[in-house]
């Protein structure tokens, strides 16, 4: 099941509050992303120029290498249809699964994998912070309705809090990250209408900042900061505080259960995801690769 809808035909059901007897760790979205501490260069919250673009039409050669923003390397492999999962197999269109898994495959497996914790029974990330530590906590307040919220505290003290909306299959806590005197937070909200990513640098939501409908994705590529963002219907990506518009319509994300294997996999130095545009669907991988 895809729990991720073009924003247009977002209407989260409530009719999946009842999947919320599961335990939210064991079926929390499988996208990886790790807690850590890599020195890099000061990133602006917003972009301080405009995205760039990368107009890739359906008829782009297969297994294109693109450069893109600081050394990043795109490529991407066309299917012949929708991925499938239990196991994961895709057919592209050239060679074949093996060969295009095989290209970054040292690379990729060294994945960057989320630690969650459980602080007073309640689900947890922590990450190195100025010597001592952060933690980001999900709270949930019992009711009619639950209402979750995460709170971002330092050694003890709430410094930080945002709504994280009701009990879902997915893990509200996507990601925490500290890198060169930043911190970053990555949110899913789930809401009777909404049902998307939210990414907080040094409490600024950026999705408010930089117009987008949805970020998501975030992870440390070079020591500099990487996600994914929407805008407009349309899918491109942030390094280092600099735009590309990648022309995609969706990636694949925030799936819970079987549908996990179709998330972003998060790797040192790369990411890799599945992607469709104009109804034709990709498998893609970005990073500085080896």
């Amino acid at each position: 099941m895809d729990y991720k809808t073009p924003r247009s035909s977002k209407r989260f059901s409530f009719a999946l509050l009842a999947l919320c007897t599961v335990s939210l760790a064991s079926c929390r979205s499988g996208a990886s992303n790790s807690p850590t501490a890599t020195p890099g260069s000061v990133p602006s919250p917003s972009p301080t120029a405009p995205p760039t673009s990368l107009p890739i039409s359906s008829q782009t050669p297969l297994g294109a290498s693109r450069s893109l923003a600081g050394g990043l390397v795109l490529e991407e492999h066309r299917l012949l249809s929708a991925p499938q999962t239990e196991p994961l197999t895709f057919v592209p269109e050239e060679g074949t699964q093996e060969d295009v898994l095989g290209a970054h495959a040292s690379q990729r497996q060294r994945s960057l994998s989320s630690r969650v914790l459980s602080v007073d029974g309640n689900p947890a990330l922590s990450a190195p912070w100025n010597g001592g530590s952060l933690l980001a906590i999900l709270l949930t307040a019992q009711g009619e309705t639950p209402q979750q919220t995460v709170q971002l505290l330092q050694e003890g003290e709430v410094i930080f809090s945002a709504p994280a909306g009701l009990p879902s299959p997915a893990l509200p806590l996507q990601g925490l990250w500290t890198y060169d005197g930043h911190w970053a937070l990555e949110l899913l909200l789930a809401t009777p209408d909404v049902w998307e990513g939210q990414i907080f640098i040094d409490g600024d939501l950026l999705n408010d900042l930089d117009g987008y409908e949805e970020a998501f994705a975030f992870q440390l590529i070079g020591a500099r900061p990487f996600f994914l963002y929407q805008r407009e219907g349309r899918i491109g990506l942030s390094y280092d505080a600099q735009e590309v518009d990648l022309g995609f319509d969706q990636v694949t994300h925030y799936q819970c259960c079987s549908g996990t294997v179709l998330n972003p996999i998060h790797a040192q130095e790369m990411i890799a995801f599945f992607a469709q545009r104009n109804g034709l669907w990709y498998y893609v991988e970005i990073g500085l690769f080896d």
